[in-house]
């Protein structure tokens, strides 16, 4: 049972690039003067921050937004005031997070985040629920808050599985 939560998943992410790249910065300051002078130690220096940057990126890609976790697992996308409300969204949110409860795993995370997923699953509306297979790939995808909504929301998670 995990439910992450926006400013703590991706909060520390964050923080984590942003200190990784300040040393990439001035590392490449020093290899850029050392390439200055004719030094080869300053052309070998690049090659492997470009690498190292590459890598970092690819590994914080994966980890990051990887859904493949051979269970399946929910994205939820709504605003705190959605998420607050007794209406429909309201409710849309509590169904999510009683699936969470269950075992379920289940991410939730704001429209203004920054979040590769919300470009790459091209999330629009809120709130949003994309149910996600044990391979990664989407399930089922709901959008908005009418009663068709909601009851077909309530349907695919009580047919989930931890």
């Amino acid at each position: 049972m995990q439910v992450f939560q926006h400013a703590y998943h991706f909060g520390s992410h964050e923080a984590f690039k942003l200190a990784f790249f300040k040393k990439l910065l001035v590392l490449g300051y020093l290899a850029r003067d050392c390439f200055m002078k004719g030094k080869w130690i300053g052309l070998a220096s690049v090659i492997a921050i470009v690498a190292a940057i590459i890598i970092v990126k690819g590994k914080l890609g994966r980890n990051f937004s990887s859904l493949a976790s051979g269970k399946p697992q929910v994205l939820l996308v709504a605003t705190p005031a959605e998420a607050a409300s007794i209406a429909r969204c309201g409710e849309i949110v509590q169904a999510v997070r009683t699936a969470a409860q269950r075992g379920i795993k289940v991410q939730e995370m704001t429209p203004d985040s920054k979040s590769e997923l919300i470009a790459r699953y091209h999330v629009l509306h809120t709130p949003t629920v994309l149910v996600f297979d044990s391979r990664g790939e989407v399930r089922a995808r709901f959008e908005g808050e009418t009663q068709e909504t909601l009851a077909s929301v309530r349907t695919e998670l009580e047919r989930m599985t931890p």
